[in-house]
């Protein structure tokens, strides 16, 4: 059987030093592992599989410092409009990479382009070799595991030997979102227990029971990247991934937040930031105002109080839970100018 036929081009900005000191020694990243033919053909667009269609998909991806990809996006796709760009996607939860690094130390790579050439290879055609079974990517999740569940679940020997690794599941929705069926489809390094961990996980997992198109999700693969950080069992701050925005204020919102003392003084911006903890579901609480400009006008009081409207990502793309983590929300206020005057 060939691999997967997989390249890398890389491409990490900002790396240059100043003349005048010893250069930085970069070392880019390296495959770890990488999908095998079966788990090529299961995200295989299903128009495509049916007719035979072999296709091309290059995804632009950070790598994240356990050496997991995250904020990938679909660069190029070969035939366009054919889903292998997609297919591409829903496949980088089953990569993993050696992390870049800068003289030793292990920094986010960015801008990682990865091509995936997608081939049926000629005797999986002759024995018969079909996945149809649709896998969802980039799922919103309504319950996820919390950093101290995670934590809790950290394999004895890797905790032991203060190991860091990770393990890929494939899991089916059920009707009410819950996952069955969860199997390991990788883990690194192997022998450390990250598989079972992560399997102990599955049970804390809640999906949608619907897509925005309105397909059900029930029978579908959904398929799950558990990181565990050796940082997890050291650091006083929580080891947790960095979520993406799910919900946030309206502009009306902001609008009717904005105080009278501010719209009384001529004020025509403001920015406030403000300090959260995740919890579960993916709103925010424990908020504190960080800073707020201009000062003393109610800004940090109005920003507090629609932190209500503020939900995030529960799990990450690398595989790094959210739930007990911190985050830092930014409000831009744009003010508007006041009304005429009616006649």
């Amino acid at each position: 059987m060939k691999p997967v036929v997989l390249s890398l081009v890389f491409a990490v900005a900002g790396l240059a030093a100043p003349s005048a000191a010893a250069p930085d020694v970069i070392v880019q990243p390296d495959w770890l592992r990488k999908p095998t033919q079966e788990q090529l053909m299961a995200v295989w667009p299903k128009g495509a599989l049916q007719v035979g269609k072999k296709g091309r998909g290059v995804i632009d991806c950070s790598v994240s410092l356990q050496g997991m990809l995250f904020d990938c996006k679909v660069a190029e796709e070969d035939p366009v409009g054919s889903g292998f760009g997609r297919a591409a996607i829903a496949l980088t939860p089953q990569f993993v990479m050696k992390p870049a690094t800068r003289n030793g130390v292990p920094f986010v790579a960015t801008h990682v382009r990865i091509p995936i050439t997608f081939v049926w290879p000629a005797e999986m055609r002759r024995q018969g070799h079909i996945f149809t079974n649709e896998v969802i990517a980039n799922v919103n999740w309504r319950a996820a595991p919390s950093f101290a569940q995670v934590v809790a679940a950290y394999p004895a020997k890797a905790r032991a030997a203060g190991a860091g690794g990770s393990a890929t599941l494939d899991c089916r929705f059920k009707d009410d979102g819950l996952l069955s069926d969860c199997s390991v489809l990788g883990q690194t390094p192997t022998g450390m227990g990250f598989g079972e961990a992560a399997k102990s996980l599955s049970s804390l997992f809640v999906g949608p029971t619907a897509l925005k198109d309105g397909s059900l999700t029930r029978g579908a693969s959904v398929q799950i990247p558990v990181t565990f950080a050796p940082e997890m069992l050291t650091s006083n701050k929580p080891v947790t991934g960095k979520p993406k925005w799910t919900a946030v204020p309206s502009a009306e919102d902001l609008v009717g937040a904005i105080p009278p003392a501010a719209i009384a003084a001529g004020v025509k911006t403001a920015r406030v930031m403000i300090s959260c903890v995740i919890a579960q579901g993916g709103g925010i609480t424990d908020c504190t105002v960080v800073s707020e400009d201009p000062p003393n006008l109610g800004f940090g009081a109005a920003t507090l109080g629609l932190a209500k409207g503020v939900r995030v990502s529960i799990w990450t793309a690398e595989g790094l839970p959210t739930i007990g983590g911190g985050v830092s929300v930014p409000i831009r206020y744009d003010i508007p100018p006041p009304a005429p005057a009616k006649p």
